[in-house]
């Protein structure tokens, strides 16, 4: 699955905004994550951001939609609320991690043209997500050779995620607390009835993050999310124009969205590492 977001500032109206769209609180829980990272930081330096959240830990890496890049202010796009870009077409599914190219030049955009299309695809999120512990492993070696098959190898080792913590292979990076509403809104499903009563309608999910951050983080910070999950590469545009559509909404949404909570995190308890990301495009300066 693929995971199209588009997050904004919480103002003091946006629970009203929600409520007048029909909105519905479905839980409000507390969260407790703790994001972790090889030593050198090889992980987050490739947009890959590994959690765990109670027992189950989950991967989120960049979505690579688009082969190529445009440059803006002379830095590449590629990094969370920016998706790079291509203008022929081509498109690069990274769920075949061989990096098969799929033409998609005869897809329909739901953008009036290339400039809207682009603006609203850079500011949006297009992550994989993945909750498998054994795809995440394998992903793990593949990507950034850890070598789990090696340590298997060893008589009575079965290696899992914890493993890779007691090993000293992966350590902590930074830790979140956050209270987070979550929210069911109807939108309707296709766009060109936006604004229209009656038709059939989609369910999409608002997450509204009051978060802390964990020992030397210090900081509150309230970010909302406007979450679609689709399964194919040509609903990502019209989910990214939904998305999009549905903040501005909601909150406030500055030209450039607001980073999320880990980002804020990141630049109170490790700000070289978080300049280091800025420069490399993986963050963008709030």
């Amino acid at each position: 699955m693929i995971e199209v977001e588009r997050k904004f500032l919480i103002t003091p109206e946006t629970r009203d905004r929600i409520s007048s769209l029909g909105g519905s609180l479905l839980a409000r829980k507390h969260l407790h994550d703790t994001y972790y990272d090889t030593v050198d930081h090889r992980m987050v330096q490739q947009d890959h951001w590994l959690r765990k959240r109670g027992e189950r830990w989950e991967l989120k890496y960049r979505h690579r939609l688009y082969g190529g890049q445009e440059k803006e202010e002379g830095a590449s796009l590629g990094r969370p609320g920016c998706s790079t870009l291509e203008q022929k077409g081509v498109l690069q599914d990274t769920s075949d991690r061989k990096g098969v190219l799929q033409d998609t030049s005869d897809i329909k955009s739901v953008f009036k043209n290339n400039a809207e299309r682009n603006n609203v695809l850079k500011h949006t999120d297009h992550y994989r997500e993945e909750t498998n512990e054994h795809l995440i492993l394998a992903h793990l070696e593949e990507v950034f050779q850890i070598r789990t098959k090696t340590m298997e190898m060893k008589p009575g080792v079965v290696v899992t995620m914890d493993t890779l913590l007691e090993c000293g292979i992966l350590v902590p990076l930074v830790e979140v607390r956050c209270v987070r509403e979550c929210y069911i809104v109807r939108i309707p499903r296709n766009l060109e009835g936006v604004g229209e009563k009656g038709g059939e309608c989609e369910e999409v999910r608002v997450d509204l993050d009051e978060c802390e951050c964990g020992e030397g983080g210090g900081g509150t910070y309230g970010v909302g999310e406007v979450e679609i999950m689709v399964s194919s590469l040509t609903d990502v545009e019209p989910a990214a124009q939904k998305c999009r559509d549905l903040a501005l909404q909601l909150g406030d949404c500055p030209s450039l969205p607001p980073g999320g909570k880990v980002p804020f995190c990141l630049k109170r308890s490790k700000p070289q590492l978080w300049e280091t990301l800025l420069g490399n495009g993986v963050l963008r300066r709030p």
